[in-house]
């Protein structure tokens, strides 16, 4: 259609001896889309497109140049231009890009780091659980447990109860179990299947931890409780999930960027303040906490480090080693 109604107008212009002027007027319109570098950037497939729209164009103008006496040294300048252009988005296109878009999946940056940070933090939850079951060193850590107890009954306030009872509520079961029910639901919706996963074994592992060390510990809670409470203190459940939920769901959800670190410290914050909420209730003691908080930031940040490990994800440290691109015969 197009090729007819420019042969259309060609032959109006030839009928007005005006075919020259008109000639080099579109010869030039399309010299200068075709000289264009900027395009290249962000609007370089539009770019791209307008080429491959025009094509007819961009051939009739340089027919034009090819048999008009004076102007071929202005097509050549045009297919310079063109090949340049072309060979840049070919050498662009040949980039590849394949690390950005799995570092763009990936939970973790440096799964390596996040391993071992892991790994500290649990390991520092499991020396807390030493100390609590050995007899010789329970002493000395229920003199400094009993200290914070004292301190938290003589603050103790009408609005200062009623925050810590809001934090308190916020890492039970009724506003945890929902939040992850919600987020495993999302992850399914959006094929992140590493996600979920990472984020369905650090819940299960640490609610099989939650029952298997309170049985074991059997530490009876301190008295005068501001709330009711069940079964045994150690180590503190709403620690433990409210660190897996809270760090668990911003390491799963978020890409790694500032905005994720951000979201970070408010997860900690939370978990932090949740957590000595129990102490300030007179729930739990401050051991029982702290361990609950190791543990929970522990199993949040090891799961998705050690799926990311096993799925074999090269780390930043190490950059992958690329083979030289080899000269075609």
């Amino acid at each position: 259609m197009l090729d007819t109604v420019r042969e259309f107008g060609w032959a109006k212009h030839r009928e007005e001896q005006h075919e020259g002027w008109v000639a080099a007027r579109h010869r030039d319109w399309y010299a200068g889309m075709a000289a264009r570098p900027d395009e290249l950037g962000p609007r370089q497939v539009g770019w791209l497109e307008a080429l491959h729209t025009d094509h007819s164009n961009i051939r009739a103008a340089l027919d034009f140049c090819r048999c008009t006496p004076r102007e071929q040294e202005v097509g050549l300048q045009m297919v310079c231009v063109l090949i340049q252009q072309l060979q840049a988005v070919e050498a662009l296109a040949r980039v590849d890009i394949a690390p950005a878009c799995r570092a763009s999946r990936d939970m973790i940056i440096n799964h390596r780091r996040a391993l071992l940070l892991s790994a500290a933090l649990l390991v520092l939850a499991a020396i807390l659980a030493v100390l609590v079951a050995i007899p010789a060193t329970r002493h000395n850590l229920q003199s400094v447990d009993d200290t914070v107890r004292r301190l938290a009954v003589s603050a103790q306030n009408r609005p200062t109860t009623l925050v810590a009872e809001g934090f308190s509520l916020a890492g039970g079961v009724w506003v945890n179990w929902p939040i992850r029910i919600a987020a495993i639901i999302v992850f399914a919706k959006r094929r992140q299947f590493v996600q979920h996963t990472a984020f369905v074994l650090a819940v299960v592992t640490s609610e099989i931890l939650i029952g298997t060390l309170k049985a074991a510990y059997d530490r009876p809670r301190p008295p005068s409780s501001l709330i009711s409470t069940s079964g045994s203190s150690f180590p503190s459940g709403h620690a433990i999930a409210g660190a897996v939920t809270a760090v668990g769901l911003v390491v799963a959800l978020l890409p790694p960027g500032r905005a994720r670190w951000r979201w970070e410290v408010r997860a900690v914050v939370f978990s932090f303040l949740m957590a000595f909420s129990r102490v300030y209730l007179r729930a739990h003691w401050l051991s029982d906490v702290v361990a609950g908080g190791l543990l929970g930031a522990g199993l949040a940040l090891g799961w998705p480090a050690l799926l990311q490990a096993v799925r074999g994800r090269p780390d930043p440290a190490e950059p992958a080693e690329v083979e030289p691109a080899m000269d075609s015969p």
